[in-house]
């Protein structure tokens, strides 16, 4: 599933087909900055009639179940936020009516200081109020999603320390890397980490340092981010301003507290760079991650397999040549990757066919099977594998399948099984390559193993054998990925 973090859009038809274009299933879009009680009750309305109209396309969501579901129905999904809590007046029992009507995140505070605490843009920062303090107890009763993208560095440590339970950065990168008032201090991002919080680094121009910027340069400081506080703290919030007239941004920035004198000051949007001119563009993202992880010293390290080390490949004759079990591994997700496997999928397949390889034989041949299947076959097959397991305190279990499961990705999973002490059989033979299993049988066994197969020690000591024909086949497709990187343009 993806989701970006924030956008901030003139939602109609158009603008959900573009963002949907983009790969993205769900999207925490604003539909609140400036609005009093009145107005911001206005504006949801305004979007229950909007996705009532157009329920082929969009729906409102409200927890992960309904997230996945629209994500299944093939409409987008939307997260209903305030990028302001001026609705909220001083009444800590507003959090839970806007949450009864699909409210899921409010920011603290937007461009100007309120009556929880100070902006970004403030000379001083005065922290947290005493409102404040009770309206986070508010928004952790009602399981609102506390936003401080907008809000100060003080007020927005100690709302960290003040929340119970985690919040975000909904759209906001490092000052490090992008020296804004907007953009969030290394401290602040490890408190908020520490506490289970995320920050969804932004796309918008003017806090990642212009259109200037290239693609890998922003792609670098996401990965290492992640490295700092850790991957799962880091998400992306593209703040993303589609469908807007030229002079929006004086009212989506101001409000009415600092209304432009004369025509030539009214702000205009900035300019996006190349590489991301809108939602439609996020899955071009994937290419820079590519490029940057393609670029690092530490490559091998992300794609080792735990216990494998490296064995240098030499043919043996025409019919086969011994591979390292990492190069084959290498090789499939690399090749996986260019037939457009996620990068989780892409790492599951190659770590499935290298161990097929390795204890059954056949493990190429069977990647060169699921080479031809498209993404809805390949996503119900792996969904098919990972239900190969036995309940806590069942006995046996009958599993069954539709459609067959391809033997590469049964037998990890299968062996699996058998060091944790169950045993398994199946209703028809298992053959090399892909095998028309109807149902699986698993069973309790009292002699668990737990010894590394002598295939595997034979295989990390002397390499792989082989066929010939498929390595080459394999390594056709892989260089494609390596092509692909070195003539992705400079940004």
């Amino acid at each position: 599933m993806l989701v970006d973090g924030l956008e901030i859009n003139n939602w109609n038809r158009t603008t959900v087909k573009e963002v949907r274009s983009g790969g993205i299933d769900v999207v925490h879009a604003t539909c609140g900055v400036w609005e009093d009680l009145a107005g911001a009750v206005t504006k949801i309305g305004d979007w229950r009639h909007f996705a009532r109209e157009n329920s082929d396309l969009v729906r409102v969501v409200r927890n992960v179940q309904e997230m996945r579901q629209a994500k299944d129905e093939g409409v987008l999904g939307v997260i209903l936020g305030f990028q302001n809590s001026s609705m909220l007046g001083d009444d800590p029992e507003m959090v839970g009516v806007f949450a009864d009507l699909g409210i899921r995140i409010i920011q603290l505070t937007y461009n100007i200081s309120n009556h929880l605490g100070s902006s970004c843009w403030e000379p001083e920062d005065g922290g947290l109020t005493r409102v404040g303090h009770r309206m986070i107890s508010a928004f952790n009763a009602s399981g609102v999603l506390i936003d401080i993208s907008h809000v100060g560095n003080r007020t927005g440590l100690e709302a960290i320390d003040s929340s119970e339970k985690p919040i975000a950065v909904t759209h906001g990168n490092p000052s490090s890397f992008c020296d804004s008032p907007r953009n969030k201090p290394d401290h602040l991002i490890e408190a908020l980490a520490d506490r289970g919080g995320i920050i969804g680094c932004t796309l918008y121009p003017l806090f990642m340092g212009g259109d200037a910027i290239t693609r890998l340069d922003w792609c670098h400081m996401v990965a290492d981010t992640a490295e700092k506080i850790g991957v799962e703290h880091v998400a992306i919030g593209s703040d993303s301003v589609v469908g807007w007239a030229p002079d929006a941004l004086g009212w989506m920035r101001s409000g009415r507290w600092d209304r432009p004198k004369q025509t030539a000051d009214i702000p205009t949007f900035p300019t996006w760079p190349e590489w991301f001119k809108g939602p439609e563009d996020f899955n071009s993202l994937s290419k820079g991650f590519l490029k940057w992880v393609s670029l690092q010293m530490k490559l091998p390290q992300l794609w080792v397999l735990t216990g494998f080390v490296c064995s240098k490949m030499c043919s043996m004759n025409k019919a086969n040549i011994l591979v390292a079990p990492r190069e084959l591994k290498d090789q499939v997700e690399r090749a996986s990757r260019v037939l457009g496997c996620e990068a989780s999928v892409a790492d599951r397949l190659a770590e499935d066919v290298t161990f097929c390889e390795i204890n059954y034989g056949q493990g190429i041949s069977s990647w060169l099977q699921i080479a031809t299947l498209n993404s809805i076959a390949l996503g119900e097959v792996l969904r098919s594998s990972l239900r190969l397991r036995l309940p806590t305190g069942a006995k046996s279990l009958d599993v069954h399948f539709d459609p067959p499961v391809l033997f590469v990705l049964l037998a990890r999973t299968l062996h699996n099984q058998e060091s944790c002490g169950i045993t398994w059989s199946c209703d028809t033979e298992m053959t090399y390559g892909s095998s028309p299993i109807v149902s699986v049988h698993l069973r309790s066994d009292t002699s668990p193993s737990q010894t590394t197969s002598k295939k595997t020690i034979d295989a990390l000591s002397t390499g792989l054998k082989v066929s010939l024909h498929e390595w080459e086949q394999l390594n056709e497709i892989a260089s494609q990925f390596l092509m692909s990187e070195e003539i992705l343009d400079a940004s």
